[in-house]
């Protein structure tokens, strides 16, 4: 397994590991884990293909800690960015869960760079106003639990919650 460094969208500097030799495959894999969940299918696609496993923007050896950074169209950014530092002018690229919606979104975003699309399994594909949305829920969310207590916070997902 070879690792590289490359930049992706705005200059973020994100990791990824390259086997095997032939058309290329990118791998995402999906949230909570890094590109070592996908491995042992990396391994056993090497004999036929180039078989490329980033760590997505945030994850494993690719640090982002700036939430605005986490995007999907960022992430889509990022597929393109890895092909441009490998020099394939296209890929196939497949995914779980997080990764799976990844792919998606770089095959949306990049009809003439993404050859085919695997998905695994997909998160929610929601555009990047709701995404910020959600965040901004989850932090209400927390705040209220910080002043108020948990039950308090419920109230933003539970009218019924409200005292």
């Amino acid at each position: 397994m070879r690792e590289i460094t490359y930049r992706g969208e705005g200059g973020t500097g994100l990791f990824a590991a390259l086997c095997g030799r032939g058309p290329v495959v990118l791998l995402l894999h999906g949230g909570g884990p890094d590109h070592h969940s996908l491995l042992p299918m990396a391994n056993r696609l090497a004999d036929q293909f180039t078989v490329v496993v980033p760590d997505v923007r945030g994850y494993g050896r690719s640090m982002c800690r700036d939430p605005a950074l986490h995007t999907w169209s960022r992430y889509a950014d990022d597929v393109i960015a890895l092909l441009d530092h490998l020099g394939k002018p296209e890929a196939v690229v497949g995914g779980t869960g997080l990764g799976g919606t990844i792919a998606l979104r770089a095959a949306l975003a990049f009809p003439s760079r993404v050859r085919a699309v695997v998905v695994i399994s997909a998160e929610d594909i929601e555009d990047d106003e709701a995404k910020l949305a959600e965040t901004a829920l989850m932090d209400r969310f927390a705040e209220r639990v910080r002043a108020d207590g948990i039950e308090a916070a419920w109230g933003l997902f539970l009218p019924t919650c409200n005292r």
